[in-house]
């Protein structure tokens, strides 16, 4: 089973690693808005040329064009990536920005956007710069600057690593604000315990609907009561915590005022939003700290053995009422408000995390 492990590492950077990593992610970043650029180019000029079929846009995965003065626009400089960010992670960003194009071309998700300096930005690291050990029960991540014999540490970090997972292949190192994240998926060396859906269903194919309705559970989402289930029990944000979250939410409204008094490109503006960023976080890890408390709730109770979620297209539901100036919508500030509601209340994680739990269990 893959498994997901995240952690903060702000604390344990030197001052030096996170320049260095503030620069890598800048540059990762200006490739990944030079590939949306050029291709939003390309596809304009596709456009206005009738959309003929032999001329389609068709998009490489080479990155070194950015460095050249006739393909991009007159107002970018690029030559500052050059001797401060190593080219496997232009490459590597060449390559995700290239995956989620093709991704968008099969209608699996929307094309790439550009990234703001108050987005989430990522580098992903591999192996020319990584170096991943185990070792007497512990995993120790070196990431590495320069190769060779010139190579030399830049960031170490060393944890507890159970005998049953795998090393990672590659880590990310996510940057919000002045926090820096470390990322990483594995491979867990006890597949042979888990039994596959087929398995499953075959093995509850045999039972009588008695038994059935015994072991298998209904589960009714909603906005006040986060889950409600067949037996009558509900999950939901206890009071504290909801006054909690009712607190940080108005702090937020607060910082979304100031900033928008502030003049755009001062260094308060940016001191402003660096505040309602925190803000943001703050009630973002609430939300996904409660929907691991009612999945972890779900999967213990030893009577669950088949979750039924309510089908809910949450998409169409969380979809705006503002309408268009021909036909404006009714309504808009209150579905707008049920909207937040609806997105708060943590549905899509909820069940994603009751099925990774599910099945280690």
């Amino acid at each position: 089973m893959d498994r997901g492990y995240k952690q903060e590492i702000t604390r344990q950077l030197s001052s030096e690693s996170a320049v260095i990593f503030s620069h890598w992610i800048a540059g990762a970043c200006a490739v990944w808005n030079a590939s949306v650029a050029r291709n939003k180019r390309s596809y304009e000029a596709w456009q206005d040329a009738g959309r003929p079929e032999h001329a389609y846009p068709v998009e490489s995965k080479a990155h070194a064009w950015i460095f050249d003065a006739d393909q991009i626009e007159a107002d970018r400089d690029y030559s500052w990536i050059k001797g401060t960010v190593p080219a496997v992670l232009l490459r590597n960003a060449r390559d995700l920005w290239h995956k989620e194009l093709e991704a968008c071309k099969k209608g699996l998700r929307a094309a790439p956007k550009f990234k703001g300096k108050q987005d989430r930005r990522s580098i992903w690291i591999t192996r020319e710069l990584l170096d991943c050990s185990v070792r007497d029960e512990k995993l120790h991540i070196r990431i590495l600057t320069g190769s060779g014999v010139k190579a030399k540490t830049l960031f170490h970090l060393q944890m507890d690593w159970p005998k049953e997972n795998a090393a990672p292949a590659s880590v990310r190192i996510r940057k919000l604000g002045r926090r820096f994240w470390l990322s990483f998926s594995y491979q867990r060396n006890d597949e042979k315990n888990i039994l596959a859906p087929e398995t499953l269903l075959e093995g509850f194919g045999q039972l009588s609907r008695e038994e059935l309705e015994d072991c298998v559970v209904g589960l009714d989402r909603g906005v006040n009561k986060v889950i409600a289930t067949s037996r009558d029990d509900f999950l939901h944000t206890p009071e504290d915590e909801a006054h909690r979250v009712a607190k940080k939410e108005r702090r937020k409204k607060r910082w979304q005022r100031i900033v928008s008094r502030r003049k755009k490109g001062s260094a308060n503006r940016a001191k402003a939003r660096s505040k309602l960023a925190k803000q943001y976080a703050k009630l973002r890890n609430v939300r996904f700290n409660r929907a691991h408390h009612i999945s972890k709730e779900l999967v213990e109770d030893k009577r669950n053995e088949v979750l039924v979620f309510e089908d809910l297209k949450t998409k169409n539901m969380t979809r705006s009422a503002k309408g268009t100036t021909e036909q404006p919508g009714r309504n808009v500030k209150a579905k707008s408000g049920l909207n937040r509601i609806i997105l708060g209340s943590m549905w899509g994680q909820v069940k994603t995390f009751t099925t990774y739990k599910a099945a280690e269990r």
